[in-house]
C-alpha cells in the first residue's frame, strides 16, 4: 500500500500573494517544485487535485479526526501555478457562525498566518511507479521526485510532520477513492478568461457574483451573451466604452476549469436603453431593458424620435410602391404610386431636416431614399 506523505513548507518560505481582510482570505505557497530538506520534489505539473477540490477543506495540524473543535477553520476557494510554486487560496470560516471553541482558533489561525508566523503542510498520496531516486554525481540517492501523486489536504502547522508519517486508517473509510480517476495539476487549475494576462489578475479585478436572477433587472438593462445554466460559478468586473462604465459577468463552465463572458450589465441612470441594446448587438448578445424601461423599437434606432421612424418608415414603403409600379414586370399587378416624383423629392428634404446624419442608420435612410429618386426620374 502507498504511503500518505506529509511535506512541510516553513514560515520562512511561506510566500502571501495577497490578503482580503474583508473576506479574510489569503493567496499563498503551500508546495514548491525544488527539492525540500529531505532532497524530495514534487513536480506540479503531477499533482492532481481533482479529489480534494470534491471536499476542499483547510484543516489544523493534518488533524483528520479531531473533535473538540473540529479542526476546519477554513475552505480552499481555487489553486493556481505560479512559476514553481503552487498558490492556495484559503478563505477563513465565519468564526460567528461556530462553537466558542472553534471560532477561537479560526481567529487564532487568522491572525498568526497574517504575520506570517505558520507554516503550511501538504498531505498526499504518491504514485509510487512514477517516482524516481534523485541521485548526485556519485550515484548516491540524495532525495525522491513524486512525478505524480494525489492531494488529499493542506494544513496549517506550526511544526513540521515526519514527511513519512501514515495514518491507514483513511484507506478504511474510503477517503482515497483511487489514484487512476484523477487528473493532473496542468488540467485542474482555473483559467483566466480572454483579456486578463493571468488567474491572479482576473480574481483581483473581479469580484464573487450571485447566479443571476430572472430578468428583467430592477436598476441594470442587460445583455445576455451565453445561457447562465452552463456555469457553475460567477465573478463581475467592469469595463469602459466611450466613457461610460459596465459590467461584465464572467462564469465558470460546469465541470471544467474556463471562465468566460456570460452577460452584460448597463446601469440604467447611466445608459439609455437605446445606447445599451446597440452595444449588446454589437456583441451578439440578447438584450433586455431594465425593468419598467421601455426597449427601444429597432437595435439600431438610438436617439431616433418616434416621429422620426414613423416618417422614415413611412417614406420607405411609399418608395418601395412607386418602384414596384414602374417596373415592367409587377407593374400590371401594382396600384398606382402614392407620391409623385415632386412629393417624394419634398419628403426627401423634411427626412434630411428631422433625421441627424451623424447617425449612420439615418444616413442610410437618406440615402436610400435619393437612391429610389435617382432611379424614378431616370424611368
Amino acid at each position: 500500500m502507498d504511503k500518505i506523505i506529509r511535506k512541510f513548507i516553513e514560515a520562512a518560505d511561506v510566500e502571501i500573494k495577497s490578503i482580503d481582510a474583508k473576506t479574510r482570505t489569503i493567496w499563498h505557497t503551500i508546495t514548491k517544485e525544488v527539492p525540500d530538506r529531505m532532497g524530495d520534489i514534487i513536480e506540479i505539473d503531477g499533482f492532481g487535485l481533482r479529489n480534494f477540490k470534491r471536499k476542499p477543506s483547510v484543516i489544523y495540524g493534518h488533524d483528520y479526526q479531531g473533535k473538540d473543535p473540529v479542526p476546519v477553520f477554513a475552505e480552499n476557494i481555487g489553486f493556481r501555478r505560479e512559476g514553481k510554486e503552487l498558490v492556495a487560496g484559503t478563505k477563513w470560516l465565519d468564526s460567528n457562525a461556530v462553537s466558542p471553541k472553534l471560532r477561537d482558533l479560526i481567529n487564532d489561525l487568522w491572525y498568526l498566518n497574517t504575520k506570517k508566523l505558520l507554516g503550511w503542510s501538504v498531505g498526499f498520496l504518491p504514485n509510487m511507479d512514477k517516482t524516481e531516486n534523485i541521485t548526485d554525481a556519485d550515484g548516491r540517492v540524495t532525495g525522491r521526485r513524486f512525478k505524480e501523486a494525489e492531494l488529499l489536504e493542506y494544513s496549517c502547522v506550526i511544526i513540521p510532520c515526519h514527511q513519512d508519517a501514515i495514518n491507514d486508517d483513511l484507506f478504511a473509510k474510503g477517503i482515497i477513492d483511487g489514484f487512476k480517476d484523477r487528473k493532473l495539476v496542468a488540467e485542474d487549475l482555473e483559467q483566466a478568461p480572454a483579456g486578463f494576462k493571468s488567474l491572479a489578475e482576473f480574481l483581483a479585478q473581479t469580484a464573487e457574483e450571485p447566479a443571476p436572477e430572472a430578468r428583467p433587472y430592477p436598476s441594470e438593462h442587460s445583455c445576455r451573451l451565453n445561457d447562465p445554466g452552463k456555469y457553475e460559478k460567477f465573478r463581475r468586473g467592469t469595463r469602459d466604452h466611450k466613457g461610460k462604465e459596465y459590467s461584465i459577468i464572467f462564469g465558470k463552465l460546469k465541470g471544467e476549469n474556463t471562465w468566460e463572458e456570460q452577460a452584460y450589465r448597463y446601469a440604467k441612470d447611466v445608459w439609455t436603453a437605446a445606447e445599451a441594446q446597440a452595444h449588446c448587438k454589437d456583441h451578439g448578445g440578447s438584450f433586455e431593458a431594465a425593468k419598467g424601461v421601455d426597449a427601444p423599437r429597432c437595435p439600431e434606432c438610438s436617439g431616433v424620435t418616434d416621429e422620426e421612424l414613423d416618417l422614415s418608415r413611412k417614406v420607405v414603403a411609399a418608395v418601395d410602391a412607386v418602384i414596384a409600379a414602374i417596373e415592367p414586370e409587377v407593374k400590371p399587378k401594382a396600384k398606382d404610386p402614392e407620391f409623385t416624383a415632386d412629393e417624394l423629392a419634398d419628403l426627401i428634404k423634411r427626412a434630411e431636416t428631422l433625421l441627424d446624419e451623424r447617425i449612420s442608420t439615418r444616413q442610410k435612410i437618406i440615402a436610400f431614399l435619393k437612391e429610389k429618386l435617382k432611379k424614378l426620374n431616370k424611368e
